[in-house]
């Protein structure tokens, strides 16, 4: 019988990082420091080659957290993301170039995602046409899948 965390523990290192990624997001420290009157400011989200630690771009996210809003996969020979520079929104961004290849317009009543999950094969490949976003419908404590 399969634990309850089964996708997690597929899919996560003993390093934090996601199996087969090539690259990740690393929160980069604020140039002022968190105070309770600016605890919900932006982030600054740099886009790092797993395999040197080499910065390879960066975004601007509209949220105090990151969460798990950014996983890297292939398809046919290229790297994409899922990552949500606003914190209503999931876009696709290309690597290693960075672009926004477009997704989903920021909504402020929205689906705000959490967390991606990405089915790939051992070689780190997209294995099926979708993926699986969890997180909240904005305002509400209502947490969703879709």
């Amino acid at each position: 019988m399969s634990s309850p965390n089964f996708f997690l523990e597929a899919r996560s290192t003993s390093e934090g990082t996601w199996l087969n990624e090539e690259y990740e997001a690393r929160v980069r420290e604020p140039e002022e420091p968190r105070t309770p009157s600016k605890a919900f400011g932006p982030l600054q989200v740099d886009v790092v080659r797993i395999a040197d630690g080499a910065v390879i771009g960066s975004y601007r996210r509209n949220y105090s957290t990151l969460f798990r809003t950014f996983a890297s996969f292939r398809k046919d020979g290229r790297s994409f993301a899922l990552y949500s520079p606003n914190y209503s929104a999931t876009r696709v961004m290309e690597l290693p170039s960075c672009r926004d290849l477009g997704g989903e317009e920021p909504n402020s009543f929205g689906f705000c995602p959490t967390d991606y999950f990405v089915p790939q094969d051992a070689q780190g490949n997209l294995s099926v046409t979708f993926a699986f976003v969890s997180g909240c419908v904005s305002a509400t404590s209502t947490c969703q899948t879709s």
